[in-house]
């Protein structure tokens, strides 16, 4: 029972609100009740519980409260609010009332009943002005459906806030702290702490921030002052801010000066009640990781995300701490001071600058986290490191043994091997970045650098060329010895249309011929069909295991009326479209004994709506047994040299007119694809200069005999490949030459870009391919990452010795310019060598007797693990040295797994991004019993 000599304390709507609703959900039904109060001239009536009306009364008699009982209706709670006892009631009037009493106005047991609990935790009830906090509590409570019910009916202090949290500012404080970021800078977060306020008053919403700030863990006392809503939006800019200027892992002596500095003038951040060194390293550290993932969640989270790094980028200038953004791995600033050390690195390299230091310096660009907002400064930058690195590579002799065929065909395996990745990349470096100062200088010096390079490989190839025709090295159907062969691409119906038409068999084959395709163009278009289309590349059959991607020799001068008619009809001719139809039905009719189509443009593109292959060209696929081989031309490559931006261009099957759907179309017939070209072609970096040809130009690139041969710039070339009257033409070497108008690209001459044709043959995914016939990716090394020598095993090493640092390079250490890795000294054993003939390798594969992995494959590739940085290797390079392709990777890497994880021990595992292999050296070491060197 009350005590009457207790002052009846004041009540409000939370009050009313919570003492009906905690009736009804006891189950009473409308009726009324009386709350020991002091009378007031408020009428809080027009409340409702449950969509049930609310009536309040102010009795100060028995009389009074006898008239409000006698007025109430049954759709109606009533409240009455007296300072009369239970005895100046009387037990008749007391009979009507809900509980048969005069309720007390005990806050907390009205917030045990909105929370439905049967137990107050003592945590709740002795915090600081507990009153006020209830007060809150129940003025706070949601309208619709109330608060969410004390779990065991026990109300903690945890389970309270959190319930306002969730309900008035909308924070879980479960979440990580990347959702606390990103709450932090919405619209509506700070409002509703200014209406948090209003309802519940100063002291439960200061409880509810400090609850919030404590989810943060370490990083509390640095959080809780920035959760005011006036600086709420701030708070993980601020966080980003502590986290450059506090990581004094990265920072050398003079930027601990800056930094120190810099956190001087974010104390008034936190007024007097700055937290110590420990708790805002760890805010920084926390928002730091908060804002990554918040960047790789949802579009939405990423936008977010972008905000505040851009704030934060601000702050950062603001405080004084600009110099030091470089060592964040999320401002914009930091990525464009990386971007400025990278080209720097890049011009020194003529200087006292090292290839170590740009790949030091590309590494940390490449970990920035804004890929996506600077990904074309980004592909640029990555062009120029690559070109960094084969810039560096000692510059091969091409071996002068054997006739001059063979000399071609070396010269001309370079280009498809390495200087057709080189020309990829001088086109994606070429684009150039979004600045004209440091960073544009420097990818345009590496640029000069790989250009000056091509150009003295051109003419070691165009001589080349010169006397492989001269002598006609060709005439017996290739270039060079079996392992390493070229063919005239006048032979290239006999030695790679017949053989692949025998053995796709009734299936067929789509011949696909891309005017202008040089070995640049096919590195992507083969890409795409490999990656996103999924065909799988194949060598030409009959050509020995492990050759590379095949390779033509395009007709002199390299016109399309030339070679292109050559290629077609199988002999060295010139025409246009009737000659190469003919051509090619009649050689097919006669080799093959199968009936032929040759498409050109205006049947290809005669499509009707709604059909993405013409009908006749798409019959003409589906017709595997009637027409067994279909041949298509498509123009796009060789078009955009007129009016277009070739060198600016990412060929794929989907940029090239109708190409994508051809592919498509033969995957679903089950046609093997051959894919080739005419010729290829140079691209016009306005860099080069107009020559007069003094004779008659045949073409941009190309000229009649007579008049000086201008050295290094033209070459003289002569014989039965040369389709012209006199069997002799002049050709433009240079890139920079031109005997015509400016155009985007050139073809005619006597480049390698110009000459040297790639040839893919391709098989649909559901076709079964034999092992050792599916081509492993074809970039150089240098594509993918830093070339690295093998680690070498000392012959005396103890068993099980413990693992040491990575086997600095040597300073010569040649993959030369094509990339043929260096043979280990004779006396050296590698670390891959010293697994395999260590006895736990013996037992492992005894066990695992049906794996079919090479051992000169595994060893390769743990030399490869060894030599890489951290022991990474990408999924292209790995593939590479297994010699599978990508999309044999997969049960590879599992037969390597089964072999090196000795008792399941994780001596090889994939990386968190499931892309990445890692090989734990050390335990590979320990669980064979080898050593390395150190």
């Amino acid at each position: 029972m009350t005590d009457v000599s207790t002052p009846p304390p004041s009540v409000g709507p939370a009050i009313i609100r919570s003492t009906v609703d905690g009736l009804a959900q006891r189950g009473f039904p409308p009726g009324a009740v009386a709350l020991r109060a002091v009378p007031t001239s408020v009428d809080w009536s027009g409340m409702s519980s449950n969509d049930v009306p609310i009536r309040t009364a102010t009795c100060v008699s028995a009389l009074q409260v006898r008239e409000q009982l006698r007025q109430r209706t049954q759709d109606e709670w009533l409240v009455i609010f007296t300072d009369r006892d239970a005895n100046d009631l009387g037990t008749g009037v007391l009979a009507h009332l809900a509980t048969g009493r005069v309720r007390g106005v005990d806050v907390w047991e009205s917030v045990s009943e909105t929370f439905r609990a049967t137990q107050l935790a003592p945590s709740l009830t002795s915090m600081p002005d507990a009153r006020r906090i209830a007060m809150g509590l129940l003025s706070a409570t949601p309208v619709s459906g109330g608060w969410p019910a004390a779990p065991g009916g026990v109300l903690t202090r945890e389970h309270a806030l959190d319930s306002v949290l969730e309900s008035s500012l909308h924070v879980d404080t479960s979440q990580d702290l990347s959702q606390l970021l990103a709450w932090s800078v919405a619209d509506e977060s700070a409002a509703a702490i200014a209406r948090l306020r209003d309802v519940a008053g100063d002291r439960l919403t200061e409880a509810c921030l400090d609850r919030l700030a404590e989810s943060t863990g370490p990083s509390r006392a640095a959080v809780r002052p920035l959760l005011e809503a006036d600086v709420l939006p701030d708070l993980a800019a601020r966080g980003i801010v502590l986290g450059v200027l506090t990581d004094e892992a990265q920072q050398s002596a003079d930027e601990r000066v800056d930094a120190r500095v810099a956190l001087a003038r974010c104390e008034e951040w936190w007024g007097h009640d700055r937290p110590d060194a420990e708790v805002t390293r760890a805010f920084g550290a926390a928002a730091t990781d908060g804002l990554t993932r918040l960047l790789a969640g949802s579009r939405r989270d990423h936008e977010t995300a972008l905000r505040l790094i851009d704030r934060a980028d601000s702050l950062l200038q603001k405080v004084g701490g600009a110099e030091l953004a470089e060592l964040s791995d999320l401002l914009p600033s930091s990525h464009s001071r990386r971007a400025r050390t990278l080209a720097r690195a890049l011009t020194a390299m003529d200087q006292s600058g090292t290839l170590a230091e740009v790949e030091a310096a590309w590494a940390a660009l490449e970990r920035h986290r804004l890929v996506e907002r600077f990904r074309a400064d980004n592909d640029a930058l990555r062009a120029a490191t690559r070109l960094a690195r084969w810039v560096s590579t000692p510059t091969a002799e091409i071996a002068a043994g054997g006739d001059s065929g063979e000399v071609l065909a070396r010269h001309s395996r370079a280009h498809l091997d390495v200087g057709g990745w080189v020309d990829v990349a001088l086109n994606a470096a070429s684009v150039g970045v979004d600045d004209t100062t440091t960073t544009a200088r420097g990818i345009e010096h590496m640029v000069h650098r790989a250009l000056e390079r091509r150009e003295e490989e051109a003419r070691h190839f165009a001589t080349a060329l010169a006397a492989a025709t001269r002598d006609d090295a060709g005439r017996s159907g290739a270039f060079g010895p079996e392992a390493a062969r070229i063919w005239p691409i006048e032979n290239l119906l006999e030695t790679v249309l017949a053989p692949v038409s025998t053995q796709a068999g009734p299936s067929g084959v789509l011949f696909v011929l891309l005017d202008g395709m040089s070995v640049a163009s096919a590195t992507s278009i083969a890409d795409d069909a490999v990656g996103r289309l999924r065909w799988q590349e194949v060598r030409v059959p009959g050509s020995p295991e492990g050759s590379r991607r095949a390779g033509a020799v395009a007709v002199l001068p390299t016109l399309t009326t030339i070679s292109r008619a050559s290629l077609f009809t199988g002999r060295l001719t010139s025409g246009e479209q009737a000659v190469e139809r003919e051509g090619f039905t009649a050689f097919v009719a006669a080799r093959l004994k199968h009936k032929a189509r040759l498409f050109h443009k205006a049947a290809v593109d005669q499509t009707r709506r709604g059909w993405a292959v013409s009908p006749e060209v798409a019959a003409a696929i589906d017709d595997t047994g009637g027409t067994p081989v279909v041949g298509v031309v498509l123009n796009t490559i060789d078009d955009a040299l007129d009016r277009s931006d070739p060198g600016g261009a990412t060929w794929t099957a989907e940029s090239i007119k109708h190409l994508e759907p051809l592919l498509l179309r033969a995957a679903s017939a089950g046609r093997t694809v051959v894919l080739t070209g005419d010729h290829g072609h140079i691209v016009e970096r306005r860099d080069g200069r107009h020559l007069s040809p003094g004779t008659v130009a045949t073409s941009n690139r190309s000229r009649e005999r007579g008049g000086e041969v201008r050295q290094g710039d033209e070459i003289l070339v002569e014989g039965r490949r040369v389709v012209a009257d006199d069997q002799r033409a002049v050709l433009a070497v240079s890139e920079r030459v031109r005997y015509g108008p400016l155009k985007a690209g050139y073809h005619g001459g006597a480049h390698p870009a110009e000459v040297v044709v790639p040839v893919l043959v391709l098989r649909p995914a559901s076709a079964e391919i034999a092992d050792g016939d599916e081509l492993p990716p074809q970039q150089p090394r240098w594509w993918s990452g830093p070339v690295t020598a093998p680690v070498v095993a000392p012959e005396s090493a103890p068993a099980a010795a413990p693992a040491r640092g990575r086997r600095p390079r040597a300073a010569d250490p040649g993959p030369a310019l094509f990339d043929i890795a260096p043979e280990p000294a004779e006396q050296s054993r590698t670390l891959g060598a010293a697994v395999i003939e260590s006895e736990v390798y013996q037992r492992q594969t005894e066990l695992n007797a049906r794996l079919t992995m090479k051992e000169s494959a595994l060893a390769a590739l743990i030399d490869e693990f060894a030599a890489a940085r951290g022991h990474r290797l990408p999924p292209v390079t790995a593939a590479q040295t297994l010699g599978v392709s990508l999309a044999r990777l997969r049960g590879a890497q599992e037969q390597a797994k089964q072999i090196l994880n000795v008792d399941g021990y994780p001596v090889l595992r994939l990386d968190g991004d499931a892309q990445t292999l890692v090989l734990d050296v050390d335990l590979l070491c320990e669980q064979f019993g080898v050593n390395r060197d150190r």
